[in-house]
């Protein structure tokens, strides 16, 4: 038996490590221009994300074996594009009329107008085409994820990347708000002065993407507790053991943590920080009942100490009394996003049908839009309300069945394996997409690339692990067939 970790039939070649520490370096880079919320910043994703599909294909030659739970969210990727390509694409009205009245209706009006609309679900086709396009890149970067890391270590080396990005993200936000600079990506900030934004625009969104580092450094932490030996009885030497871990191979980890729960708390997001608390608080603890083993006492005393060191003590050195200020009752009421639920209550009876095309939110918010909200919303700030609102009951089901498909993965691997690497990489995963569930709620993360394009990578990791410790081929197989087994890519 060889460990999962160690166990790739799938030879390991030069060009394979470029494209992995490509894709690296893309995680790395999406943050830096407004969270790549720029056209120009999406287009160079597309193209590198392309380059380097290119080159893998060049690598395996286009074939790669998946297991069926792999081949079932390629499906639902290719449903999720088949599905925004009829809302944008043309149809008969009769069509319309039957199976999208709400856009049938729409389109109606301008014809009565005497207009000559093209009829379709799409209620901003020019913005569902882009949209169309910007998820088959997004279903191109699953699919190369999906292939191309092989390991449970390179799935590690890969989060490492995304937390050594949040860590330096922390850094420049909260640097910015303590020396009084205020510089985002481009130059002097004109919102959310007094608020850590890193190079991100929107607070929100700059809390989001700490949130999925501070949760993958947590797990991958607590996976290394999981595997302890068991407890010491005495106290000295339990607490001895104790420091000597954090101390020695999760050093770099907890203090990036740090640097992370410091960013957040100087982001004054209060979703931001509610959702990482609650999210990688409630998930440990379950992880840490049911597979904690001899760690369950340390990995604990590990979550007191972000909770307590980092969150409060550290972290009221940089604005923690402002963040708590921004939970008063008078606060949350007078926030205009509580305002906007109704209409998006409303707007959600009135298109979830077929949904009126992704991307086309702020064309038809404006119909809905209460009398009390001033300002003019081109997101819900409710991920789950806007994906309802613009792709329909059909759309939703389609992503939340691809969701759930990677997180009971997840939850198989955490029970299953025993490499350590295979299960920080499961349960960092299943924490980072916990944050951002909640945080969903009340801001749009993805609609952000570079905080879309992470979830994509993380869902990617963790569907391409097994579940299962894999036994050494070479051993089982018969004579004069190790070569032709070990060259046949199988999930790792």
């Amino acid at each position: 038996m060889t460990s999962a970790s160690s166990a790739s039939s799938a030879p390991t070649t030069a060009l394979s490590r470029i494209v992995v520490v490509g894709i690296a370096i893309v995680l790395i880079l999406l943050p830096l221009p407004a969270g790549s919320h720029r056209f120009d910043a999406e287009r160079l994703f597309a193209a590198l994300v392309a380059l380097l599909a290119l080159l893998a294909v060049a690598d395996t030659g286009g074939a790669m074996r998946l297991d069926r739970t792999q081949r079932c969210t390629v499906l639902l990727w290719l449903l999720w594009l088949l599905w925004l390509a009829v809302q944008w694409l043309p149809l008969p009205a009769e069509w319309l009329q039957r199976f999208a009245p709400a856009s049938y209706e729409a389109y109606a009006r301008v014809a009565a107008a005497g207009g000559s609309p093209v009829w379709r679900i799409s209620l901003s086709p020019l913005d569902t085409q882009w949209m169309l396009w910007l998820s088959l890149v997004y279903g191109v970067w699953y699919l190369l994820i999906l292939c191309v890391v092989r390991t449970p270590s390179a799935a590690r080396g890969i989060l490492l990347c995304v937390i050594a990005s949040a860590v330096a993200q922390a850094v420049f936000g909260t640097a910015m708000v303590m020396s009084g600079l205020e510089l985002n990506a481009f130059g002097h900030k004109t919102a959310y002065i007094g608020s850590a934004t890193g190079t991100f625009v929107n607070r929100n969104h700059f809390a989001g993407y700490l949130e999925i580092g501070g949760a993958l450094a947590t797990g991958l932490i607590l996976a290394r507790f999981a595997n302890a030996a068991r407890e010491k009885r005495r106290l000295r030497l339990w607490f001895r053991d104790f420091i000597e871990a954090l101390l020695t191979r999760n050093l770099w980890l907890r203090l990036g943590l740090l640097v992370i729960v410091v960013g957040l708390v100087a982001s004054r997001s209060r979703m931001g920080a509610l959702a990482f608390l609650t999210a990688v608080s409630v998930g440990s603890v379950l992880f840490l009942g049911f597979r904690g083993r001899g760690g369950r006492l340390r990995g604990l005393f590990f979550l007191i100490t972000v909770i307590v060191i980092d969150g409060v003590l550290v972290g009221g050195q940089f604005g923690l009394d402002e963040l708590l200020q921004r939970f008063a009752y008078f606060r949350v009421i007078g926030d205009m996003r509580v305002t906007t639920f109704g209409d998006l209550y409303d707007m959600a009876s009135h298109y979830a049908t077929s949904g009126i095309g992704l991307g086309s939110f702020a064309y038809a918010y404006p119909q809905f839009r209460s009398a009390s909200v001033y300002a003019f919303n081109d997101h819900a700030h409710n991920d789950y309300a806007e994906f309802l609102i613009e792709t329909g009951i059909v759309g939703f089901a389609i992503l939340a069945s691809l969701v759930t498909l990677v997180c009971g993965r997840a939850l198989a691997i955490i029970a299953q394996r025993k490499d350590v690497h295979a299960r920080g990489v499961a349960l960092g995963g299943l924490l980072a997409l916990g944050c951002i569930a909640l945080h969903s709620l009340t801001d749009f993360n993805l609609q952000i690339p570079a905080n879309a394009a992470t979830v994509v990578a993380i869902l990617a990791l963790i569907a391409g692990l097994s579940p299962r410790r894999r036994q050494s081929r070479t051993a089982a197989a018969p004579p004069g067939t190790e070569s032709a087994q070990s060259t046949s890519p199988v999930p790792r």
